[in-house]
């Protein structure tokens, strides 16, 4: 089953890239196939658009916080399941 992750980043988006290497360190750190950056509702419904369009069965949305190159990112609640 693949699954996806929305990010919703309240902090540090400006710094944080779409391609980063932090990226694909929250994405190895979550255990999911994809992770999509959100910082509006519009961003969220088109990321989960864009999502189901790749064909992912399980979809997540996650609050976060990024304090720049090289740190973790932060995690913040319970992931809120979108679809799947």
């Amino acid at each position: 089953m693949k699954k996806g992750t929305i990010l919703f980043v309240t902090e540090g988006r400006d710094e944080l890239h779409d391609h980063s290497d932090d990226l694909r360190k929250a994405r190895d750190q979550l255990g999911v196939q994809a992770v999509s950056v959100a910082t509006s509702e519009e961003e969220v419904a088109y990321e989960w658009w864009r999502m189901l369009a790749k064909g992912m069965h399980h979809i997540s949305l996650l609050k976060a916080a990024y304090r720049g190159r090289g740190n973790p990112m932060d995690f913040h609640g319970t992931a809120l399941r979108l679809y799947g």
